[in-house]
């Protein structure tokens, strides 16, 4: 998640400039949902084997992360896309990353409601391996992008 995080203010650095508050507030949102997610797996691996002497998961806190990051990254996509900082498809990396991650959160509390049952494991890894896959697509367009693509003006790509 840290990594994450890093990841994500290096997106925001550079455009940082050019977004509006729709960014701003999406990017503190993705930090304020990544550190909850943290949190979680502090309280899962280190808290509760202190004080209960196994691991219990964190759940109720991860889970506000998780529902908080699609949240985040929609409107975080949504300012990039309008900052048009970024070239082609890194553009739209946020946007399009925090929409399939919300069809993940919403299809699983569906799937939940409609089961009856607790959150399967393999649900959860399909949404943790979007996270670790969007995270390294993010970082590839962050890293790949030469900013010869994008109009520094605003009026529309070179």
């Amino acid at each position: 998640m840290l990594f994450f995080m890093a990841g994500l203010v290096g997106f925001h650095a550079k455009q940082a400039g050019r977004s509006e508050s729709l960014a701003k507030g999406g990017f503190v949102i993705c930090l304020l949902a990544l550190g909850t997610m943290l949190l979680g797996n502090i309280i899962e691996f280190w808290v509760s084997e202190l004080f209960y002497g196994t691991q219990q998961p964190g759940w109720d806190v991860m889970g506000v992360g998780l529902l908080l990051l699609p949240i985040g990254l929609l409107l975080f996509g949504i300012g990039t896309l309008k900052a048009r900082v970024f070239s082609g498809w890194r553009r739209a990396v946020p946007f399009v990353f925090g929409l399939i991650l919300a069809l993940l959160v919403l299809s699983g509390v569906a799937l939940i409601l409609l089961s009856g049952s607790q959150p399967q494991k393999g649900f959860f890894g399909a949404v943790f391996l979007s996270i670790a896959a969007g995270w390294a697509v993010l970082g590839f367009a962050l890293w790949s992008d030469n900013g010869k693509g994008a109009s520094r003006s605003g009026q529309g790509a070179c």
